[in-house]
């Protein structure tokens, strides 16, 4: 048995589900960004140079709980791994309420991020 075997022997499974869920989101993100840049290359959508610059930020956003969910596997002592699950927790929830507000700024003013041709 290898250690992750032994590891995720002793997650509950309300916790696999979220230390799943920040390489979805990011997997999402970067699926819905790949789908702007795809409709900026043929020419049907022209992105502002701001938007460009903001549109790294939900990256890292969900790139942080992944790297704490990393750490976290790697540490032994139970207290330690609890303490760091409740920080995934907590940087998931700011990352979320992150592009939730993005969302809705770009849903209340589009024409100052993108403008459809």
């Amino acid at each position: 048995m290898s250690m992750t075997d032994v590891d995720s022997a002793y997650v509950p499974a309300r916790h696999r589900v979220l230390l799943v869920t920040a390489p979805v989101l990011l997997a999402l993100y970067l699926l819905a960004a790949a789908t702007v840049a795809i409709a900026v290359s043929i020419g049907r959508l022209q992105v502002e140079l701001l938007t460009v610059m903001f549109s790294v930020l939900p990256v890292v956003a969900f790139a942080v709980p992944i790297w704490t969910a990393y750490r976290r596997r790697r540490v032994t002592d139970p207290g330690e791994r609890h303490e760091l699950f409740r920080r995934i927790v907590a940087e998931l929830v700011l990352g979320l309420v992150f592009v939730i507000s993005c969302g809705y700024q770009v849903a209340m003013a589009p024409g100052s991020y993108f403008t459809i041709l």
